[in-house]
C-alpha cells in the first residue's frame, strides 16, 4: 500500500507541496494541524487542484473558572516498533472505544485493542485501509475503504465483509446505520477536482445521492445519524452546514470555516482559526455562543481537539507551550483542568467513564503518549 496517502490531509504539516497532493487523495479530513508555528490554516483549493492551510491566532478575553486538575493515570509511552513511520501524526491514525475497549489503526494497517492492564496495544486483525485515519465504529462494527471498496469489519468477530465498491471510494461518516460515502473524480491533469456524496442504509442496503457529482468538497466534522456537520468548499458560498439525513436538505450555520468539532444533545461544539476558543450552536443554527475556557487572553492559546459524552464536553486547550484537557459541564458551563502537559493532542475519546489522549510532544515524534484518565 502508498504509505504517502496515509496522512490524512489537515493531520499533516509538512511541506504544502506535499499537502495539497494528499488532501485530493482523500474522502474527507478531519482537523487541520495546530498553531505551533503558524499564524493562519485555511483550506483552498486553488485551480481545483493545490492546496493553501493558513490558520488564525486571536487573543479573546473572558472570564473563566478553573479547578485543580483531578489525579490521572500516568501518561503511558506508546511506541509499535514494527512501525516504520512516524511524522506528524506518531504511530496512531485513528482511535476510538468500542463496548468498553479501546481500539486504534497504525499505520501498517493494523487495528489494535489497548490493553489498560499491560498499558500496550494487542492486534486485533490486519486492515486493507487506503488511510487508516479514516477508520469509523458504529455499533460494534468498523467501516473502511482501500480505495476500491469499503468493506465493514466485526470487531468482535473479527471478520469483514466488503459493502460498496467504486473507483477512488472512501468513507466520510458512519452513524446509527447511516454510513455517507464519496467518489472523487479526476480531471485530465491527474487531479482530483470532482466529488459525489451518498448515503447507505446499512439495513436494507439502500443507497440513495446525497451530493451529486460536483467541484464541492465536504468535509464531514461529525454525525449523529440525524443531522451531519460539514464544513464545506464550495466555489462560491463555503462555510458551515447542518445536513438532515431525512429530507437531504442542508440549512447554512455559518460563514466560518470550522475544522474540529462534537454534536452534543442537539448542540454542535467546535473551533474555528476564524474564530478562537470554544464555540456552541444548536443545529437549526440558533443560540451561537462562545464558552470561555482557561486562559482565554493568552495570545497562544488554541483549542486543538473536541470529544464528549453525556453532559459533558472534553478539549484539549493548548497555552502555555502545552496542552491541557478541559472538562465543560454542558449545563453551567464551569470548566476544569483534568490533565496538563501534554504535547501535541491527535485524539481523544470517551465513553463517558474514561477518556484518552494521545499525544506527541513535537510534530516530528514518531512515538506519541496515551493518556488514561479516569472520570468516574
Amino acid at each position: 500500500m502508498n504509505k504517502e496517502i496515509l496522512r490524512s490531509a489537515f493531520d499533516d504539516i509538512k511541506a504544502s507541496e506535499e499537502l495539497k497532493n494528499r488532501i485530493l487523495t482523500s474522502m474527507t479530513n478531519k482537523s487541520l494541524p495546530p498553531n505551533y508555528a503558524v499564524k493562519h490554516y485555511r483550506q483552498l483549493i486553488a485551480g481545483i487542484a493545490s492546496l493553501i492551510l493558513v490558520a488564525s491566532v486571536a487573543g479573546v478575553c473572558f472570564n473563566y473558572n478553573v479547578f485543580h486538575p483531578i489525579p490521572k493515570e500516568s501518561s503511558i509511552n506508546f511506541t509499535n516498533n514494527e512501525s516504520s513511520m512516524g511524522g506528524s501524526g506518531g504511530d496512531i491514525c485513528e482511535m476510538f472505544l468500542s463496548d468498553g475497549d479501546m481500539y486504534y489503526t497504525d499505520y501498517q494497517d493494523k487495528l489494535l485493542r489497548f490493553n489498560s492492564s499491560a498499558k500496550a496495544g494487542e492486534t486485533v486483525s490486519s486492515l486493507e485501509v487506503k488511510s487508516a485515519a479514516l477508520v469509523f465504529e458504529d455499533k460494534g462494527f468498523i467501516y473502511y475503504s482501500n480505495g476500491s471498496t469499503i468493506f465493514q469489519n466485526d470487531i468482535g468477530k473479527n471478520t469483514s465483509v466488503p459493502l460498496i465498491s467504486g473507483e477512488n471510494i472512501g468513507v466520510n461518516a458512519v452513524r446509527n446505520g447511516l454510513l455517507i460515502y464519496g467518489f472523487s473524480y479526476k480531471d485530465t491533469r491527474g487531479f482530483f477536482t470532482e466529488f459525489e456524496y451518498h448515503i447507505f442504509d446499512l439495513a436494507n442496503q439502500k443507497d440513495t445521492v446525497l451530493f451529486a457529482r460536483s467541484e464541492t468538497l465536504w468535509n464531514f466534522l461529525d454525525f449523529n445519524g440525524d443531522t451531519a456537520i460539514a464544513d464545506a468548499s464550495i466555489k462560491d458560498d463555503s462555510g458551515l452546514f447542518a445536513i438532515d439525513m431525512t429530507t437531504r436538505t442542508t440549512n447554512k450555520l455559518l460563514d466560518l470555516r470550522v475544522h474540529e468539532g462534537k454534536i452534543i444533545n442537539g448542540i454542535f461544539y467546535y473551533t474555528s482559526h476564524d474564530e478562537q476558543g470554544l464555540w456552541r450552536i444548536a443545529l437549526n443554527g440558533d443560540g451561537m455562543a462562545q464558552i470561555p475556557l482557561p486562559a482565554a487572553n493568552d495570545p497562544s492559546t488554541f483549542v486543538d481537539r473536541i470529544t464528549g459524552y453525556g453532559d459533558y464536553l472534553y478539549v484539549a486547550d493548548y497555552f502555555n507551550g502545552e496542552n491541557h484537557i478541559i472538562q465543560v459541564n454542558l449545563q453551567t458551563h464551569q470548566t476544569a483542568v483534568i490533565a496538563d502537559g501534554l504535547g501535541r493532542v491527535w485524539k481523544l475519546c470517551t465513553d463517558g467513564k474514561t477518556l484518552y489522549a494521545y499525544d506527541t510532544k513535537s510534530p516530528s515524534d514518531k512515538h506519541g503518549n496515551i493518556t488514561v484518565i479516569p472520570l468516574s
